[in-house]
């Protein structure tokens, strides 16, 4: 059964309180309407009237009939009189739900006369929200950040290099630094990472009588057990339980590609390799009819099949599992090796702290970073949740080796790993999610989608 003790309602309430009081959504201003909100934030109608609700008893909104919800004019936000780190990060964000309090925790240990305020803004056109927030006035500290939002920051003219005078980069992967730097100066502090993985429902597996994944099962087993985990459990004809969920996401399925040794996304890539990829999932799809494809949902994790027990195996991220285990869902969730290829490969994907140029608190910016990026603090996280440590000694001192080479981040299989910006440009991105829509749905052949695909590197 999922958790109760914080309604949806509430954490949206939470987030536009936030903005008020910050300053974000001034005075006066109004909000987005009712049905842009549910959007925006994945919530429904009911819930986003029931936040605006609880705003308006705690004055700091007022309804005009006709024109929609406004910060009450005039409205007075206090100053508070000490230090403020002001953070902004976006919604939602599982490592910020789930694993950030560490951090948060002890900065307010050490520094315990600050007033830390966390703002949330709208994950979909991220930097576009906080450049809204920058037309007001609103400046921040720091901004949280993902690998690919890092890349649309404009980080060389707009945000401070991050201070290495408390941490080696040296102890970090490689590959996470290299993602964050610039001319060789760390431009964004990485905090975790994650790879993409295999997850199965060991209940499901259980209450089938299947055999689980064991280490070197091929995809011939992977196959099989699928096949076996594809049925109509309540005898009415329909198929309700499958065997494998699979995102349309070029973040979940180019695993496959990455496996199979693709090396690019773009106008290099092998047409064979992407021929017998695309091919593969059709087969799984509507040949053998063994999975099940998330399609164009901007919350992989709610929208997942695998999320509401009705499939058994699905590729996935650490931050995904955070959520699951915070949902306190009622089945066990184990990992799997990859059985796809045969290259030792996947896709990484990191959160980051970044220091814009502007900030009125630069100093103190580098001092959480510093705790942030502290051996005691990173332990914890890796220890206390799900979350990986961006220090590969404290991984291998916390997590079993195998569950690291499950993952596919031992030592040196780290750097046969990939971020989907080294593959691929972010306008490539949505030509090739474009493009491939009609292939998802069965009506194009992956014959057709590979020449279609070629056929746009080309063009690019």
């Amino acid at each position: 059964m999922r958790r109760q003790t914080e309604y949806r309602y509430l954490k949206l309430a939470n987030i536009l309180k936030e903005q008020i009081l910050t300053g974000v959504i001034p005075p006066g201003e109004f909000l987005m309407p009712e049905n842009e909100l549910s959007k925006t934030y994945g919530m429904s109608r009911t819930s986003v009237r029931r936040s605006l609700e609880q705003l308006v008893q705690e004055g700091l909104i007022e309804k005009e009939v006709g024109r929609g919800t406004r910060v009450k004019p005039g409205l007075t936000i206090g100053s508070g009189g000490g230090q403020t780190l002001r953070i902004l990060a976006p919604y939602p964000s599982y490592f910020m739900d789930a694993g950030f309090y560490i951090i948060l925790e002890a900065f307010q240990k050490e520094f315990p006369s600050v007033d830390v305020k966390i703002t949330n803004l709208p994950n979909v056109n991220y930097w576009r929200s906080i450049n809204m927030t920058k037309d007001i006035g609103f400046q921040p500290d720091l901004v949280f950040v993902s690998d690919r939002h890092f890349l649309q920051s404009g980080y060389a003219e707009h945000f401070t290099p991050i201070q290495e005078t408390s941490f080696s980069r040296e102890q970090m992967y490689d590959k996470l630094v290299n993602s964050f730097c610039h001319e060789n100066k760390l431009m964004a502090a990485p905090l975790t990472f994650s790879p993409v993985f295999l997850a199965y429902n060991s209940t499901i597996f259980e209450k089938y009588q299947v055999e689980k994944p064991q280490p070197g099962w091929t995809v011939h087993d992977f196959i099989r057990s699928a096949s076996k985990l594809t049925l109509d459990t309540n005898g009415d004809g329909i198929l309700d339980l499958y065997g494998f969920t699979l995102s349309a996401s070029l973040q979940r399925w180019t695993v496959f590609l990455l496996r199979n040794g693709a090396k690019t996304l773009g106008k290099d890539i092998d047409e064979n390799i992407l021929y017998e990829t695309l091919n593969f999932f059709h087969d799984l799809i509507y040949r053998y009819k063994v999975a099940h494809v998330i399609s164009g949902a901007q919350d992989l994790i709610r929208s997942n099949s695998f999320f509401y027990n009705k499939a058994a195996i699905v590729l996935t991220t650490i931050y995904e599992m955070s959520y699951w285990e915070q949902e306190e869902i009622d089945f066990e969730v184990n990992i799997a090796p990859l059985p796809f290829g045969t290259h030792s490969s996947t896709l990484l994907m990191a959160n980051a702290l970044m220091i814009p140029s502007q900030a009125q608190e630069t100093q103190l910016a580098q001092k959480f970073i510093q705790v942030a990026l502290s051996q005691s603090v990173q332990q914890n996280l890796c220890e206390s949740t799900p979350f990986l440590s961006v220090f590969e000694n404290i991984n291998e001192r916390v997590k079993h080796e195998s569950f690291l080479k499950t993952i596919n981040i031992y030592r040196d299989m780290m750097s046969n790993n990939f971020f989907l910006d080294e593959l691929v440009t972010e306008n490539e991105i949505e030509d090739i999610m474009a493009l491939t829509q009609m292939f998802w749905h069965g009506l194009e052949s992956a014959k057709r989608t590979t020449e279609m695909w070629k056929a746009l590197s080309t063009q690019a």
